[in-house]
């Protein structure tokens, strides 16, 4: 198993680990991934950790779209909709199964925590957003650099072959 493998409990006593969700997100976040691979952890931990209740994971967002796969035609959908520091706006949408007989508090409980694996999830959006925003903001540095790296040997006064040789070292 790699450090990037998602591993809930699935025991005969407890199949969902509900609960867990919610830390296996957090986990994700730590991950440091990208927003699309954020989203497909996301959804493989959504529909892992609530499985058999939870059938298909489905999360929008402006940076992709990541699916766990296609719900069936009798499940019932529950739907949150967020809303990123940068303005960006998302769904996260849940496909439940019809209620176990032996178990309606499964779903009760999956509908409560819903708000707050959302809100995990808007966090690790923002993020990834600020990741890559400092990574452009750094690679901005260093080509301000470079130019007045370059600036700065041209205003030397030097022959052109000179400042090219300069430059280019």
């Amino acid at each position: 198993m790699t450090g990037n493998d998602i591993s809930l409990s699935q025991d005969a006593d407890h199949p969902a680990g509900v609960e867990s969700v919610t830390g296996e997100l957090l986990r994700l976040i730590d991950r440091k991934p990208n927003a699309a691979v954020f989203l497909k952890g996301c959804c493989d931990a959504i529909l892992r950790g609530a499985y058999p209740d939870v059938v298909a994971v489905r999360i929008r967002h402006e940076s992709g779209e990541s699916r766990s796969s296609t719900a069936r035609d009798e499940a019932t959908v529950i739907q949150g909709r967020f809303r990123v520091p940068d303005e960006t706006e998302g769904t996260v949408e849940l496909a439940l199964q019809p209620p176990d007989p032996a178990h309606p508090e499964r779903q009760q409980q999956i509908s409560g925590l819903f708000p707050q694996w959302i809100s995990v999830i808007k966090c690790g959006l923002s993020v990834a957003g600020l990741r890559e925003l400092r990574h452009h903001y750094q690679e901005r540095q260093k080509e301000l650099a470079g130019i007045l790296r370059v600036n700065k040997i041209l205003n030397k006064g030097w022959p052109m072959t000179r400042a090219l040789e300069e430059i280019c070292q």
